[in-house]
C-alpha cells in the first residue's frame, strides 16, 4: 500500500477487530476450560485472571503472525493453544524475573 492509500488511525476494519475480539474470547475461554480442568482451588479472581492472559496471548500470537499468515483459521487455532498454556508461561516468566532480581540483588553489579 502507498503511502498516500494508509487509512488513518482512527479507521477501524470492523472485520479484523471482530475477529481478534473472537480470538481474545477464544483464547480466555481455553485457559479457563484449563484451570477448570485441573484440581486447583478456583475462585473468581482465578478465573479471571486465567481468562484475561489466555485471551491477551492469544492477541499477541495472532498479532505477531498476522503480518505472514493473514486473517486465518490458523491463527485462530493458534491463539487457543497460546491462551490454554499462558498463566503457565506467564507464571514462569515471573518466577524467573524475579529469582533473578533477587539474585542481582544480593551479589550486586560487576
Amino acid at each position: 500500500m502507498a503511502p498516500s492509500q494508509t487509512p488513518p488511525p482512527t479507521s477501524i476494519d470492523w472485520g479484523h477487530a471482530s475477529y481478534l475480539l473472537i480470538v481474545c474470547c477464544l483464547g480466555g475461554l481455553s485457559a479457563v476450560a484449563k484451570v477448570l480442568g485441573s484440581s486447583e482451588p478456583l475462585s473468581w479472581r482465578v478465573l479471571l485472571s486465567y481468562g484475561i492472559a489466555g485471551g491477551m496471548a492469544a492477541v499477541a500470537v495472532v498479532l505477531l503472525l498476522v503480518e505472514t499468515y493473514g486473517f486465518s483459521y490458523f491463527l485462530c487455532g493458534a491463539g487457543i493453544l497460546a491462551g490454554y498454556k499462558a498463566f503457565d508461561i506467564l507464571a514462569l516468566l515471573g518466577t524467573a524475573i524475579s529469582r533473578f532480581a533477587a539474585n542481582f540483588l544480593k551479589k550486586g553489579p560487576k
